[in-house]
């Protein structure tokens, strides 16, 4: 769990964990439980994260105290999170939740999702939109 700028709490759901665990393994070469702490730079650019140089080595000292160079998927985890999450504000979620949600309703429903994957033609079976 972590929060965003404006303080709103956001969890990675299980999926996320599972796809960032992936990738986690992927980059551990070993098969030691650790990454090189430069590594993380490579998923938060393959998601098309752009965070300055400076964050992401305060990110990785915060989580390797001890200047080991490595981080295990827990401390990785972490970072993922506050990458992903703290560059949101109160008015880019707002943003996309107009987006979504046409009606006036306070939630999100599955026919939103399905709408804006059309909209997005992106093809997602109904299963992965009700997840």
């Amino acid at each position: 769990m972590t929060s965003s700028k404006e303080g709103l709490q956001f969890f990675l759901d299980a999926k996320q964990k599972y796809e960032f665990k992936k990738a986690f393994d992927l980059l551990d070469e070993g098969g030691l439980g650790t990454i090189d702490s430069e590594d993380i730079v490579i998923v938060i650019r393959a998601l098309g994260i752009h965070v300055k140089p400076i964050i992401i080595s305060k990110l990785t000292r915060r989580f390797d105290p001890q200047n080991t160079g490595t981080l295990d998927f827990r401390a990785f985890l972490c970072i993922m999170e506050m990458v992903i999450f703290k560059q949101f504000t109160n008015d880019e979620i707002a943003k996309a939740f107009e987006m979504y949600c046409q009606r006036d309703w306070e939630v999100i429903h599955f026919d939103d999702f399905k709408r804006a994957a059309n909209q997005l033609h992106e093809n997602i079976c109904e299963e992965d939109l009700q997840v």
